[in-house]
């Protein structure tokens, strides 16, 4: 009998233990990056000059990103054409050639207005200061970042957050508010690498 609560007892411990870990690894955000103040001249992604322009950093293997792209597909919704959207998939150096076009390059490449490119050799994400699957930055028509960072509530978490009321309320009131919110995805790894 003492070794069948001693087992349950050990079991518990394993299960509170596991879930704890769980739920501590889903509210940990990841490395924050510093996107410039203003769009970088040397990119090679064009910037719309009549509405903002929001640009997501994705890895095409990041499980926690495809909850940053169903709020991204939910804020095109809402402000429709009133944002120019953007998602790179990174490419990096080595990777073998449509290593990106996973299924969460197909779930992006669904979203009504939303250009999906490739991003080879990681160069864009190093430009717009991304380290982190999910991160995005948001810039005026006339290029200057109104806000940084993820719009999801948690790792692989779909629903109302800071981030995406942030960049609806800075699109539709036309705000400079500077934002910034924390990302919660994968971090932007070297070639070859999955996310943990």
């Amino acid at each position: 009998m003492i070794r069948v609560v001693a087992v349950g007892a050990a079991w518990l411990a394993i299960s509170v233990g596991g879930m704890f870990a769980l739920e501590s690894y889903k509210a940990k955000p990841g490395e924050p990056g510093a996107a410039p103040e203003t769009w970088p001249s040397a990119s090679a992604i064009s910037r719309a000059n009549d509405v903002p322009t929001l640009v997501l950093f994705a890895h095409p293997r990041c499980p926690c990103t495809s909850a940053s792209l169903t709020e991204l597909e939910k804020i095109g919704a809402r402000l429709g054409r009133t944002i120019a959207i953007r998602v790179l998939f990174i490419a990096p150096a080595g990777t073998p050639s449509g290593w990106q076009k996973s299924d969460l390059w197909t779930k992006a490449a669904r979203i009504p207005g939303a250009d999906v490119f490739t991003d080879e050799g990681s160069g864009e994400a190093a430009r717009f200061g991304s380290v982190t699957s999910g991160q995005v930055a948001l810039y005026s028509a006339a290029g200057t970042r109104l806000f940084q960072g993820g719009i999801t509530s948690s790792r692989g978490h779909e629903g109302d957050n800071l981030g995406a009321n942030h960049v609806i309320s800075l699109v539709t009131t036309e705000g400079a508010s500077n934002a910034t919110t924390p990302v919660f995805g994968c971090p932007l790894l070297t070639p070859g690498s999955e996310p943990r």
